[in-house]
């Protein structure tokens, strides 16, 4: 029992960093691209809001169900 658990934690600790990776992306490229500026800064925004935002919380639907598959007993 305790193992199983176990197992399901690592799975669901997994799920949560792979969801998470749009995040990361963006604070990624923000940090490469270093914008300097009003406008720079509002279309990287507008880009991460948009695009990245989009995938995330699709992504998060999808962890809901992931976890609620992985924990249901």
């Amino acid at each position: 029992m305790a193992v199983e658990n176990l197992v399901k934690f690592y799975f669901s600790s997994i799920a949560v960093v792979l969801v998470h990776m749009p995040i990361w992306i963006y604070l990624l490229v923000k940090y490469l691209l270093s914008p300097e500026g009003f406008w720079q800064n509002l279309v990287l925004l507008g880009l991460g809001v948009w695009l990245l935002g989009i995938i995330q919380v699709a992504l998060w639907v999808i962890l809901l169900f992931l976890l609620i598959g992985i924990w249901a007993d």
